[in-house]
């Protein structure tokens, strides 16, 4: 009666774990680190673009759009001028009503930059946000998208 394993059953298995485990490996690390990243990615443009649908409210519902010497976008509607404040991981949107951010989104790693520009003699804004992504040899944008948003150009509640 055999008691224990020969050395050829004990090499084979020790190969068969090894090719198993190469591929696993990877995916494990696949499933440890890079989904996780990827999450903080896919909320950080989340946030981001329910921001830029803050934004594209205000500025189609607006008459006139100007940059300050603080680099933040004034937005002069009918009713209230908003002052929006594109800062680093943070974005907030101050009404001229009131001293405090009616809304501050906190979002690592999410850009905005805009431009004031005039189409056809008509003004516009170009706005492209993205989320910064730092890498080996630095810093990259991830899931970037450029918005063109024109003023009075729609009313809340019309289609």
């Amino acid at each position: 009666m055999k008691k224990g394993y020969m050395l050829v059953e004990m090499l084979v298995t020790i190969t068969i774990l090894v090719v198993i485990s190469f591929p696993l490996s990877r995916f494990t690390k696949l499933l440890v680190f890079d989904v996780p990243r990827s999450l903080k990615h896919i909320e950080a443009n989340t946030s981001l673009l329910n921001v830029m649908a803050d934004l594209k409210s205000d500025v189609c519902s607006s008459f006139k759009l100007q940059r300050d010497s603080q680099n933040r976008l004034i937005i002069y509607k009918a009713d209230q001028t908003v002052c929006y404040d594109f800062g680093e991981n943070k974005i907030s949107c101050t009404a001229t009503d009131s001293n405090a951010p009616s809304a501050e989104w906190k979002i690592p790693g999410g850009r905005v930059d805009f431009e004031i520009q005039s189409i056809n003699n008509t003004p516009a804004v170009q706005i492209t946000k993205y989320v910064e992504v730092e890498k080996y040899n630095g810093v990259e944008k991830k899931l970037a998208e450029t918005y063109l948003y024109f003023p009075n150009s729609f009313q809340e509640g019309k289609k």
